[in-house]
């Protein structure tokens, strides 16, 4: 299992004047799309940054849990730095994106088949992979490699309890336990 992304949001104790950054923090600009958020990289690793007037900061392409609070606090730094006297509320993962795979010689279209009446999609044709949303909102790609892309988590120890459980469910299913419909 190896995370590829989390995203997290940290809130201040205060609304940012986003002109005022814009014109402080280099290589920063304005959303294109005309929404009201600032976007910034943080050097040396390029995270993804975006600012927002109501006091929060989103961070993405973050790999490691243990990392989120050091990114925000060298935000933060910076921000002081540039003339914001603000301090951290809360920082919350949103999301997380987990890469693993598995072995199975069992055709997707069977997967599919087995896993009638519960939340899938496979539509070759659209996209080269089974769509799986478990009842926990936790979303699976699953590709005839064996790939498996997972999201909707927020911790690691909550990824690993429902990658299992998703990878016993396809095992089942790939090794007959699981009556096929036909």
């Amino acid at each position: 299992m190896e995370i590829v992304n989390i995203v997290a949001t940290v809130t201040l104790n205060k609304p940012l004047d986003l002109e005022k950054l814009s014109r402080r923090l280099k290589n920063s600009e304005f959303a294109s799309s005309g929404a009201k958020w600032l976007k910034w990289r943080l050097p040396p690793e390029q995270y993804y940054i975006a600012f927002y007037k109501s006091g929060k900061f989103l961070i993405t392409g973050v790999k490691s849990e243990g990392d989120i609070e050091n990114i925000a606090a060298r935000v933060i730094d910076l921000l002081r730095k540039k003339g914001f006297t603000v301090k951290i509320n809360t920082v919350k993962v949103q999301n997380m994106v987990i890469l693993d795979f598995m072995k199975t010689n069992t055709s997707l279209e069977k997967i599919t088949k087995g896993l009638i009446g519960e939340d899938i999609s496979y539509e070759p044709d659209q996209f080269p992979g089974l769509v799986y949303k478990n009842d926990e909102g936790v979303t699976f790609l699953l590709f005839h490699s064996g790939k498996i892309i997972m999201t909707g988590i927020k911790t690691s120890d909550i990824a690993k309890r429902h990658l299992e459980k998703f990878k016993k469910k396809i095992n089942a299913i790939t090794k007959g336990v699981v009556k096929h419909a036909k």
